[in-house]
């Protein structure tokens, strides 16, 4: 049986590290590099401080965007576009599942744990898929883009 699309999808989220998170305000958009981790229902969740551009981004405009490049620059070309909704995590219970998923991704530090949990730390957050785009010219050769959309 041949592999499905939210296949490829998944396990391409996670296996890469590094996305590139676009957020937006007024007509200006920002990009940046974080490190992320994905759940079983490709939401990516990442660490950063309220005080960067792309926190005070989502504050005011939970429109996001990401990149995850698969394999580039080299062809075949693999790589997940994404477009959705992001926010801060605010509920303790989503907090701790985050909090472990990168846990068991890059292994955390109890004073890096601590630190956002406390209030002035770093904070997690997410950006949930309405839209995830495959482009995998090695695994879909005659039809390399590949739409998913997401049903809220």
């Amino acid at each position: 049986m041949a592999r499905e699309i939210p296949e490829f999808v998944k396990d391409y989220l996670q296996q890469c590290q590094v996305m590139q998170l676009a957020t937006a305000m007024g007509d200006q958009p920002w990009i940046c590099n974080v490190h992320y981790v994905a759940d079983e229902n490709n939401v990516l969740y990442w660490v950063s401080s309220p005080k960067r551009r792309h926190s005070q981004e989502i504050h005011k405009n939970s429109k996001a965007a990401a990149a995850v490049a698969v394999k580039f620059p080299k062809h075949p070309v693999i790589g997940i576009q994404i477009e959705g909704d992001a926010k801060v995590l605010d509920d303790p219970a989503e907090v701790e599942k985050a909090l472990k998923l990168y846990d068991q991704r890059y292994v955390i530090s109890q004073e890096f744990y601590n630190k956002i949990l406390s209030a002035n730390g770093p904070r997690m957050y997410k950006i949930v898929p309405r839209v995830l785009v495959l482009f995998d010219e090695e695994n879909f050769p005659d039809n390399s883009r590949q739409e998913l959309k997401i049903e809220a």
